[in-house]
């Protein structure tokens, strides 16, 4: 077998897994499409709920009270 074909034999071998890879593109899978889903537009109240357990301290605390002496009727 002369070089001339042994390197036609190889530049074939190479250029088949890189011409199957290029019509395949995994990568293109890797990013699916965004899904999106409509819904008929309804009116109603909002209602959420948060529930909790533990102690709260506030972030600021202020001193209050009052320059003027007397009874508050």
């Amino acid at each position: 077998m002369s070089t001339k074909k042994r390197w036609l034999i190889l530049a074939l071998l190479l250029a088949l897994p890189a011409t199957v890879l290029g019509i395949w593109q995994p990568w293109r899978n890797a990013e699916a499409p965004s899904q999106y889903r409509f819904a008929k537009l309804e009116r109603g109240s909002l209602s959420a709920a948060v529930s909790a357990s533990g102690s709260l301290s506030a972030l600021v605390t202020v001193q209050v009270g009052s320059q003027v002496s007397g009874l508050i009727q």
